[in-house]
């Protein structure tokens, strides 16, 4: 393994190269969004940044950490210090295309740091491959600005100005490790495929990118009006509510006894005493809240169409506008996107004590046998299909119909799965999410 050094416009960065790939880790693109960094939008790091360790990073903290198919055992230390890349390309690379990866993981979990996701291999292939962390829950997508009158200024969006500052650093500094400024691809995967078309949905990333893949990704936006409000008696809502997740936090601290007392307590508090019971809590502490304040039916978490950071028509807008800056556009799902989820249903799926394959993995318990396999294939076929229709049938068409020529779609088919302890993988995962 050889040590190597480079020198960009950002500073100076150790990294390794190992079976004629380069690979560095850990590399800051910004100041730290910890303390009283928390909830602000990224600051650019002073230049001349030194980093003289290639390791990979902390991860983003993360909401879910049970040992779910959604978990990496393999994930570094969480920390909100964790605004980071990784850079990956082939050794004597000059002028290559390059691909930024953007994980997925419902905004809950997730990281560029694990094992999952190997950038080498596409490297081999011929380009420079960055993967980027980026704050997730309600570190990185809370709309606390009006629950605190102005005080904390988060819009609910400091997760994707944290992925528009890291392409911004790796356009102003990628050439140095042989990527082409000119030739960038951002790509990402559920809700890394959402954080895609927000980008493209963005005024402020336009130009930093020139070409977007997203795959199995969803289009809608949260709602504003829902996030400033309480929750009704139904408790079901379509976003997560801030002032919700501070009766929770009251709740965590003891200043509360049930929901009903936080928030008569929560209306009688001044402004500047949220703000600080906000800042004074642990990560966990915001996590935990956050999760428990998660509405009935809400789905997942999504950007906000605050007219600043995503256009005001959310990321439907970027599809019929036609007046908007595009780019090529790659979009697709898998043939059986809802089987990652309804695998673990129990009432589609019966599940027993883990043994080979699911054991070796840490995993307590593995699915034994389809219920009803007839209505498990038509639910599927039915949540999967509408599925496309949202993430690609619809998006496709109207990008299309408004004038964007340079739009693709595609779908994934696998059903090449074995069969493990009696279980055909291929009946109960297939081309899943």
């Amino acid at each position: 393994m050889e040590n190597i050094i480079i020198k960009s416009q950002a500073g100076t960065f150790s990294g390794f190269c190992e079976n004629k790939i380069n690979n560095f880790y850990g590399i800051p693109y910004a100041s730290s969004c910890a303390d009283s960094n928390r909830w602000n939008a990224p600051k650019r790091l002073q230049a001349n940044h030194i980093h003289t360790e290639s390791v990979r990073g902390p991860s983003a903290y993360q909401t879910i950490v049970n040992k779910s198919f959604m978990f990496d055992p393999t994930l570094p230390v969480e920390s909100e210090d964790c605004l980071s890349l990784n850079i990956a390309f082939p050794k004597e690379a000059s002028n290559l295309p390059v691909m930024i990866w953007i994980h997925g993981g419902a905004y809950l979990t997730g990281s560029a740091n694990g094992a999952l996701y190997q950038m080498e291999t596409l490297a081999s292939k011929g380009g420079v491959l960055v993967a980027i962390n980026y704050r997730l829950g309600p570190l990185g997508f809370l709309k606390l600005d009006e629950v605190t009158n102005g005080l904390i200024p988060s819009t609910g969006n400091e997760g994707l100005l944290d992925q528009r500052m890291a392409i911004q650093w790796v356009k102003e500094n990628i050439e140095s490790f042989g990527g082409n400024p000119d030739n960038i691809t951002i790509f990402g995967e559920s809700a890394g495929g959402h954080n895609v078309f927000s980008l493209v949905a963005s005024k402020r990333a336009e130009g930093l990118f020139h070409k977007v893949i997203v795959q199995s990704g969803i289009m809608s936006a949260s709602s504003i009006e829902v996030t400033e409000s309480y929750l009704p008696e139904t408790g079901i809502a379509s976003t997560t509510s801030g002032l919700e997740v501070f009766n929770h936090i009251l709740l965590a601290n003891n200043k509360a006894n049930n929901l009903e007392e936080a928030r008569e307590i929560q209306n009688t508090m001044e402004s500047q005493e949220i703000k600080t019971l906000f800042y004074e809590q642990t990560p966990e502490v915001l996590m935990q809240s956050s999760s428990d304040a998660r509405p009935k039916r809400s789905g997942m978490t999504r950007v906000f169409p605050d007219g600043h950071v995503i256009l005001k028509g959310g990321i439907e807008e970027s599809f019929t506008n036609g007046a908007l800056s595009r780019v090529p556009i790659i979009t697709g799902t898998n043939k059986d996107e809802n089987k990652f989820f309804n695998s673990m249903n129990r009432d589609f799926v019966k599940w027993g004590p883990s043994s080979g394959l699911y054991s070796t993995v840490g995993i307590d318990e593995m699915p034994l046998e389809i219920i009803d396999l007839d209505y498990y294939e038509a639910i599927n076929f039915y949540g999967s299909s509408f599925w496309k229709q949202r993430a690609v049938d619809s998006p496709a068409k109207q990008l299309v119909e408004s004038g964007h020529s340079e739009t693709f779609a595609y779908r994934f088919d696998w059903d090449e799965l074995s069969t493990v302890n009696g279980m055909d993988l291929s009946k109960l995962i297939g081309a899943a999410h």
